[in-house]
């Protein structure tokens, strides 16, 4: 008797755990359940915002792409003006962009002068540096 009483008292304990688990497996379920739906109403504005960044950066990239376009349309266009009035030169075999010729020739002066200002400063400045030698050494050799 002692014994049917204690196996009666555990299988009452057992089933009081039984019906405590499902009560804490069904409580968790349904805030599980709670939690994904927050989850699923708190993500789908964020993906909406998501789209919406998307279909912006598209929308700009569309826009700077179109005035490169347009840039490069002017561009050309210039560039079929200067040759028309005689940017382009011809050579032997191919075409070149140069720049007219009395443009080469003012260079090539500019050059020449500024090479020649050059070297004569340089001799100046060894003549100088002569005198100022010999005159620090009274005139005589080393």
């Amino acid at each position: 008797l002692a014994l049917t009483g204690t196996k009666r008292a555990m299988e009452m304990s057992y089933l009081e755990t039984k019906e405590q688990r499902q009560h804490y497996r069904h409580a968790n379920t349904t805030a599980a359940t709670a939690k994904t739906t927050t989850t699923t109403a708190t993500v789908q504005p964020q993906v909406e915002l998501v789209h919406e960044a998307t279909a912006l950066q598209s929308q700009k990239l569309g826009q700077q792409q179109q005035q490169q376009q347009q840039q490069q349309q002017q561009q050309d266009e210039k560039d079929d003006e200067e040759e028309e009035h005689g940017g382009y030169n011809i050579d032997d075999e191919h075409e070149q962009h140069s720049l007219p010729l009395d443009s080469i020739q003012t260079a090539r002066r500019l050059i020449f002068v500024s090479h020649g200002a050059s070297q004569f400063s340089e001799k100046a400045w060894d003549f100088a540096v002569i005198l100022f030698l010999g005159a620090l050494s009274n005139y005589q050799s080393i």
